[in-house]
């Protein structure tokens, strides 16, 4: 075990620049994961923990190793930080809690698997970590098929990102890819696109979804690109209100508890 207090170690100024910073991340295929649970999560799904650090006006030794399934972290660097440093790397300082550093896996050839009934959600060009938490968050609840990153403009391993979806970005299968890849792919597997364009558009509760579906959602302030013009089914979410449209997030749960609704009836 290391102990670290000092601000200037080469660890902690590295740490601290791959939370802050995509460049660190993809120039050191690293990223840092916090929480105990969503650092297990990482572990069960095959990411390699290189570092675990902790500090110990949270744990003692001996609990920490209790708390976390050791017999997982073998050939794990692991380091005890000062209060000080750890306050300065993690959102939640107080309680039980640590930081993991990974090693990054590739996404871009992550296509979703084929079904008869299959539901997929594509998010293009999604600009910000907490918006992309909560979709990846709503994917695993609701069981979705694969969620396409379809222009992505966010590093799905940012921590606000990780930390928003709780840790389900280790379990959803995520394809990073470009806007006609992704057509190709939905095209060539037969599978109905749904786009949010409020232009032309069916109401989401009137329309007979198909057993292979997939929505598209576009940024939080453009919405979906001209791409997309033309090369699926318009639909809209009922707005009652003054405003014209909802949170990415909040509608692309919508989506697809609707869409798993109707598969799962048909």
């Amino acid at each position: 075990m290391k102990e670290i207090i000092s601000d200037s170690n080469p660890w902690f100024k590295e740490t601290k620049s791959l939370i802050e910073k995509n460049r660190a991340r993809k120039k050191s295929g690293k990223f840092v994961v916090e929480g105990l649970k969503e650092i297990q999560m990482a572990c069960d799904a095959g990411f390699e923990l290189m570092d675990l650090a902790w500090c110990d006006d949270q744990f003692s030794e001996n609990e920490f190793h209790t708390q976390f399934d050791t017999t997982k972290v073998k050939d794990v660097n692991l380091i005890l930080l000062s209060p000080k440093l750890f306050g300065e790397l993690v959102v939640r300082a107080s309680g039980r809690n640590a930081l993991g550093v990974f090693r990054m896996k590739p996404l871009s050839d992550n296509q979703p698997p084929l079904k008869n009934k299959m539901l997929i959600l594509v998010a293009e060009g999604v600009e910000k970590p907490g918006n992309l938490g909560a979709i990846l968050r709503t994917c695993d609840g609701a069981g979705v098929d694969g969620l396409i990153l379809a222009e992505p403009k966010i590093d799905v391993m940012h921590p606000q990102v990780i930390r928003n979806s709780l840790g389900s970005v280790f379990h959803v299968p995520i394809w990073n890819t470009d806007n006609q890849s992704c057509f190709e792919f939905l095209t060539q597997n037969d599978i109905t696109v749904y786009t949010t364009f409020m232009q032309h558009s069916t109401n989401l509760y009137h329309t007979q979804l198909a057993d292979k579906t997939a929505f598209v959602v576009g940024t939080e302030h453009e919405g979906v690109s001209s791409f997309w013009v033309d090369k699926g089914e318009n639909i809209n979410i009922p707005m009652n209100g003054v405003m014209d449209s909802l949170n990415v997030s909040v509608a692309s749960a919508l989506l697809v508890y609707e869409g798993l609704r109707q598969i799962k009836e048909n």
